[in-house]
Parts: structure tokens; sequence; C-alpha cells
């Protein structure tokens, strides 16, 4: 029982609902795209849009990446005097979440893909067995410069890796050098561009599939997420000019993003090119509102804790979902539905038995170290006296692990 009541205590802490459901309806887009639900309801313009864009649902969980874990860098950036203490801090704990569940999935993958695998629908591009080089090369995150990639949802993971890898090194080493909040826009800017060169620069060669999932081609949303991050900590303007504005900044990108959407049904060289940075531009827009969206003060627990167990579960969905059998016609219904219960109850299994036990651990590892290195934090020199790169506020209540 105690067990059970310290489970339903984590799901009813403070959360931002606006961002949970938002990833709730990434999770749920990207599900829906690499099932083929199209099959079950129709291909009218409507699902047509869902269909042919569902792959934009990934843009999603970049600009939610680089909205969270930046503020979260930037704040943890300003309660360490060692920096690169604070890298390691930031890279171990982005790691213990990450890396449990993604390396059991590939260990399955690698010992019963042969056996599992001729049973399900598949491409052999998007899930496909591993060899013993393969598993090596997925565990540290190299699948798509040394292809094939084995589990190929798994691109944007690689992405997110890579961003998780480079935030803290930027923070730290490039940051200090930007000390007005201007350069750091304009640099961020500059760095928003570059997907967009690189979708040229494929277009130009031939290149066209492969830019749905190539990282050095898709990355925009991270980069405003960050800036976003970063304008919400650092900018002067940011409650005066933009929070004040949330509605209407969250109505203008649902109004400018119909068009896109509508634009990504032909997969034209434009939507390509510029449909992709504005899709995840308006998802931008949509931050203000959505970062400041909590739950009413009298809502039904059972609500709380549906939707902070489903947002949590993404990940896990996210990993397991491409283990599925054909849906090819509309008799196909039941075994839709039987999948779908059989997914939930995977994805619970995998957070509940490995990625909740890990976080756990990292936890109680992070209040340990702390209490070792009280005396040594309260002889240090208060923050103020230290070199800044933001001015921080309090932190929030919580929406990322």
């Amino acid at each position: 029982m105690r067990l059970i009541h310290t489970i339903l205590d984590h799901y009813k802490k403070p959360r931002v609902l606006g961002l949970d459901l938002l990833r709730i309806t990434a999770s749920l887009s990207i599900i829906g795209f690499h099932g083929n639900s199209s099959v079950f309801l129709g291909k009218n313009l409507a699902f047509q849009v869902l269909g042919n864009n569902g792959y934009l649902a990934v843009d999603i969980f970049f600009v939610l990446s680089g909205w969270l874990l930046t503020r979260q860098v930037l704040r943890m950036r300003s309660s360490f005097t060692s920096g690169w203490a604070f890298a390691w801090r930031f890279w171990t704990r982005r790691w213990a979440r990450i890396l449990p569940p993604y390396v059991l999935v590939l260990i399955v993958l690698f010992l019963f893909g042969n056996a599992l695998l001729p049973h399900l629908h598949r491409d052999p591009v998007l899930l496909s067995s591993l060899t013993f080089p393969q598993l090596v090369v997925h565990s540290l995150f190299l699948q798509t410069l040394f292809p094939p990639n084995a589990l190929g949802v798994s691109w944007s993971l690689v992405t997110e890796e890579w961003f998780y890898l480079l935030l803290p090194l930027v923070v730290l080493l490039l940051l200090p050098r930007l000390r007005r909040w201007q350069m750091v826009m304009g640099l961020g800017c500059v760095v928003l561009l570059i997907p967009a060169v690189v979708r040229v620069i494929m277009l130009a060669t031939g290149d066209r599939a492969s830019i749905v999932y190539t990282p050095q081609a898709r990355f925009e949303g991270l980069v405003v997420g960050s800036l976003l991050a970063a304008a919400s900590l650092g900018a002067p303007w940011w409650e005066t000019q933009v929070i004040a504005r949330r509605r209407l900044l969250f109505a203008t990108g649902l109004v400018v993003m119909l068009p896109i959407l509508l634009a990504g049904i032909s997969h034209s060289w434009a939507f390509n090119v510029f449909g992709l940075l504005g899709f995840s531009l308006c998802l931008g827009l949509l931050m203000p509102l959505l970062s400041q969206l909590r739950w009413p003060q009298h809502a039904p627990v059972t609500a709380v804790i549906a939707v902070a167990y489903l947002s949590e579960l993404t990940y896990p969905l996210y990993l397991l979902h491409m283990f599925r059998p054909t849906f090819s016609t509309t008799s196909s219904v039941g075994l839709a539905v039987v999948f779908a219960v059989l997914l939930l109850l995977a994805a619970t299994v995998l957070h509940l038995g490995v990625e909740r036990p890990f976080l756990a651990l990292r936890d109680r590892f992070d209040t340990r170290r702390t209490a070792w290195k009280e005396p040594a934090v309260a002889a240090a020199p208060p923050v103020a006296e230290r070199p800044a790169v933001w001015p921080l506020p309090a932190v929030s209540p919580r929406a990322s692990g």
C-alpha cells in the first residue's frame, strides 16, 4: 500500500497542465501517424492533413525539450560554482532518464528481433533486428551517422541527445561572452536558419525523402524552445510584451499553423524549406499561454493523476509503438484496439518497472550529494557575488523530470 500511495502522490504534484496536454497530443499524433490511422478514420481533408503531417508531432517534442531543458540548465548553472560540475550534473540526470528504457528496448531487438519482427508489420527502414556492432552504435546514439537505423523513430532521440550534449557547453562556454540578451537572441536566430539551409542542400541533391528523419535538417524546434526559454528568464520584455499578449499569440499561432498544415499535404519544395520552420515558430507562439496554464484549484484528483500519468508515459510509448501489427483494412479495428491496450500496458511496465525506479535512484543520489556538500555550499560566496549569465527567478511548479 505504501508503494501505491507513493506512486499516486508523485502524480498529484503540481504540473504545468498546458505542457502536459501538448506532450500527450504529440505522442498520440505520432502513434496515429505510424499506425496508419486513416484506415479507420477515412481520407477526408482533415485526415489528409493529419496523415501527411503526423511526423510534425516530433517538432512539438523538440519545442518542449528546448523550453524545459534550457530553463533547467540556466537555473542549474546559477547554483554551481564549478561549470563542469554543473554540466556533469545535467548530463547524468538526462542519461538516467533516457538510457535505461532505451537500452532495454535495444537489447530486446538484439536478442529477440529475428523471432519477433516477422510477425509484425514493419518497414526494415523503421524497425529491424540488431547485430552486435549495430547495438553498440545505437547505444551511443550514432545510428544516424552510421546507418542503418534499426529503430527508425530514434532519429529524433538522437537529435535530442545531441542537444543534451551541446546545451550545457553553450551555457558554460558561450553565454558568458554574450552578456546582453540581444546578442543571445541574435545568435539563436542565426542557428535557427541552419536546418532550412541543410534542407535546401538536400533538395538540390535530390535527397527529398530523408529530410523527414535527418537530425541536422529538423532541429529548429529545439532552437525555438531554447530561445523562448532564454527570453523568459533573461529578457526584460518577457512579462510585459509576451506574457501579457499570450492569448493573442496563441490564437495567431493556431491560425497561421492551419495553412502550413494544408501546404504540408503536397510536401512541396517551399513547404520542406520554409513550412517546417514556420510550423516550429507557430508552436513557439503557443508556448507563452501553455506554459502558464495550470490546473484549477478544485480540479478532480483523478483527472490530475490521469493527465500527469499519460504525460509521463509518452517516452515509453514513443519507444514501443513501432512494435505493431498490420492495420490495412477497417476489419482491423478489433486488432487495433487490442494493440492499443497492449501498448498501454507495455508502456506502463516500462515506465513503472524501469523508468521510474531509475529516476528515483537519480533523485536519491542527488539528495545525498546535496546533503554531503551542504557545508561547502554554505561557505561559498553568495549567489549575488558570483558572475551570473541571467537574472534567474524562483523555480516554478515542475513540468519535467
